[in-house]
């Protein structure tokens, strides 16, 4: 009897994941939201005007949306101002939107409403959409770039618009990027940061104004863990936890107890506990390893979630929950708890909240789609640099989405009393799980010297 109530609790448990769109990965465009559910499947909701939600319309939508064109294998997703980029499994990378500066990439000036293939290459890792340009990230190492290039925010040596993926520079070492409106960041396998672009009030960090048409080393250090870029603003952590920001201060956006612009990285604070971090338009979004939520910055449309309009110069922490777990900022303000439900807050004159309205929230509202239970994936966002694991629920093979160059040490999977029932170590991006009695595991990624630990379901 025992058995069959486990099998049936079972069934009912997996249904419940399979059936619910359990988000996985979000990204915060200008006044628009794309997402990617466990099964792969893209949505979007929001402002519809170059067909930036991709569901071969031009008419906004309030509420989350799916896509025209799902194939159930997309893995990481960006949202510039008014196009998104998004690469499958397959190494494939797919565009929609607005394409007015060539930043489709595919020698074309024109748009699409619907997600299209950009180019012939298969092997594609990560792509950031800013304002008007695309930068991706090959699994060779090397650095590409098309579209705006005003102020050399490409990296490609001129300030020529290019409508064709050109590559930067030949170096092969490249780990991470991100694109703020006119700038560009990017982490080397290293642990060096550079920059380049746009540098108006400091926001490449090389201690001047001057904009940069090729990348340029930012300081000295070789131990920066990930990056952000904002409107305006940038943010940087480092291995040690620590949070450090440069670049325009008008709204307290660097969180260092002022309103002064930084030409240079400066830490914020000195807790050394910071685990992810996103920078809106002008307001920041982090969280900490305790899982708490913390904003700083621009206020007016309530986008820190603090319930007022008040800009702040500090990081304040945002309610009292502790499993935050995904964020992701612009005009507004999303972040994704462990247990799958999503959450959004700030301007919401386009839907982009996607709670059915147009009207600003001050504090975290889930939008109108059903997400997961406690059953459901725990993944860190693309722009935390860790890794995620598909498929989910799983049979035979589960593997490790390794978004960046990190080397895994090893493995662990424990069942949820806490007994461990697999061991691997080395360096491995798949794992064999035939052997596991079906039900919910933990696992636990150890790289770099620190870990990364998700849920999934052996059926």
């Amino acid at each position: 009897m025992k058995t069959k109530l486990f099998s049936l609790l079972l069934i009912l448990l997996l249904n419940t994941q399979i059936n619910a769109q359990c988000i996985q990965s979000i990204n915060a465009g200008s006044f628009h939201t794309v997402a990617i559910d466990t099964n792969g499947s893209l949505w979007a909701w929001g402002l519809n005007n170059y067909g930036q939600l991709g569901d071969n319309s031009t008419i906004n939508k309030d509420i989350p949306t799916t896509t025209i064109f799902n194939s159930n294998d997309f893995m990481n997703i960006s949202s510039g101002t008014t196009h998104n980029l998004a690469v499958k499994t397959n190494g494939t990378l797919w565009f929609w939107g607005s394409n007015s500066n060539g930043q489709r990439g595919n020698g074309t000036s024109s748009s699409t409403i619907s997600p299209t293939s950009t180019t012939t290459f298969t092997d594609w890792k990560i792509a950031a959409a800013g304002s008007g340009y695309s930068v991706a990230l090959k699994t060779n190492g090397t650095l590409w770039a098309c579209g705006y290039n005003n102020t050399g925010q490409l990296g490609v040596g001129s300030t020529s618009d290019k409508n064709v993926f050109t590559q930067i520079g030949s170096d092969s070492n490249w780990k991470s990027i991100d694109t703020g409106s006119e700038h560009t960041i990017g982490l080397k396998i290293d642990g060096t940061l550079w920059a380049w672009g746009s540098n108006t009030y400091g926001r490449l960090g090389d201690g001047t104004t001057t904009y940069k048409t090729i990348p340029k080393r930012i300081g000295t250090d070789t131990n920066w863990l990930s990056i952000s870029a904002g409107y305006e603003h940038t943010i940087g952590l480092k291995i040690d936890g620590t949070l450090w920001a440069w670049g325009r201060n008008y709204w307290g956006q660097l969180g260092d107890n002022t309103n002064i612009n930084k030409l240079t990285p400066t830490q914020i604070g000195t807790d050394t506990n910071w685990k992810s971090i996103s920078a809106g338009g002008y307001h920041t979004v982090a969280i900490k390893t305790d899982g708490t939520l913390w904003t700083w910055g621009y206020n007016n449309s309530s986008q820190l979630g603090d319930g007022t309009t008040i800009a702040k110069n500090i990081p304040t922490q945002i309610g009292t929950d502790t499993n935050w777990q995904l964020i992701s900022a612009s005009t507004h303000t999303l972040a994704l708890k462990s247990d799958g439900n999503l959450f959004a807050w700030g301007l919401n004159n386009e839907g982009q909240l996607g709670d059915g309205t147009n009207i600003n929230k001050s504090a975290p509202t889930s939008p109108l789609l059903t997400y997961c239970t406690s059953l459901g994936i725990e993944k860190v966002s693309i722009k935390d640099n860790s890794f995620s694991i598909y498929p989910n629920p799983v049979k035979d093979i589960l593997h490790i989405q390794n978004v960046t160059n990190q080397v895994i040490e090893k493995i662990i999977i424990t069942d949820l009393a806490g007994k461990k029932v697999l061991e691997q170590k080395g360096n491995y991006k798949q794992i064999n799980v035939q052997q596991l009695q079906q039900g919910m595991y933990l696992l636990q990624v150890f790289s770099e010297g620190k870990s990364s630990q998700s849920k999934f379901i052996k059926q």
